[in-house]
């Protein structure tokens, strides 16, 4: 091939490859701005469907039962799917005579989150009201096996399930004691970590000192981590190294002190200041 038609293909195949390094590069950047749009577009949306929960609770709290149901329908027409906001909608439409909505709301309350408590004992009251006492028996249930034993909501569904089938009663209390053991072990579990929380904090305390030859105030903080954590091999590690640190600090200001009076001639305090030197260097590993 000549050397004039090689020159031509090479120059035409740079330019199709500038070409598309362009169009390659404008179309990335569109999807950029269009997917910046689409996250601001669901930004502004989602806080407009929480301007109107808040109207909407704002109506309900004075008694504008209509008007809060608009604003809570307009919430979750924008997309906020929040099982209080169905719920409340559940309620008020109860009070409004909407039983049908009811039920569907509380349902949709609990599909959205199952440990929303509230709505399992809504729904039981519903269909107890209309006479359904197997249903309001299976969520009065749930409610008492998801409550705390320190809620009084889950003593009152316990006392209603009771009331439907008595012979739960025995079941209950062996419930009741598997969930105050429980929450005993999670009590525990939760002072436990809060200890080794506190602990690493006075932990990182003590090594911000220590590397600022904050050295006494480093030593206490140390103390402090042990206290909480014991037998934590690293804080103690960290706690020597810290206290050689001190101790050699210490020690050379007044071995300089010593050598100064050495110098000058004052010979007893010179020797009462290395005999300091010595005091503070322990007779074991601390």
């Amino acid at each position: 091939m000549p050397k004039s038609e090689l020159y031509i293909m090479l120059n035409h195949k740079k330019k199709h490859f500038k070409y598309f390094f362009r169009l390659f590069t404008l179309l990335f950047f569109i999807s950029l701005i269009i997917t910046q749009n689409i996250s601001q577009a669901e930004d502004e949306k989602l806080k407009a469907a929480e301007e109107y929960r808040e109207q909407g609770y704002e109506q309900q709290q004075k008694g504008n039962l209509s008007d809060a149901f608009t604003f809570y329908s307009k919430a979750i027409a924008l997309g906020l799917e929040n099982p209080a906001i169905f719920n409340d909608l559940g309620i008020i439409s109860e009070q409004i005579g909407f039983d049908g909505n009811a039920e569907k709301f509380y349902l949709k309350a609990i599909e959205v989150d199952q440990k929303y408590l509230p709505s399992y004992m809504n729904l039981a009251y519903f269909y107890q009201k209309i006479n359904k006492l197997e249903d309001a028996f299976r969520n009065f249930k749930m409610r008492y096996e998801l409550g705390s034993s320190q809620d009084h909501w889950t003593e009152r569904a316990k006392q209603e399930m009771i009331k439907i089938h008595p012979e739960y009663k025995q079941w209950t209390i062996r419930i009741d004691a598997e969930k105050f053991n429980q929450e005993l072990v999670k009590a525990e579990e939760e002072k436990l970590k809060e200890r080794i929380n506190r602990s690493k904090a006075h932990y990182q305390q003590g090594r911000s000192y220590c590397y600022n030859g904050r050295y006494d105030e480093a030593i206490d903080e140390y103390d402090n981590a042990l206290a909480l954590s014991p037998d934590d091999s690293v804080i103690k590690d960290e706690r020597t190294k810290c206290a050689t640190k001190f101790i050699k600090e210490i020690a050379a200001s007044k071995t300089n002190q010593a050598m100064q009076l050495l110098e000058s001639g004052n010979y007893v305090a010179a020797k009462n200041k290395f005999r300091e030197v010595l005091s503070i260097i322990p007779n074991e590993s601390f």
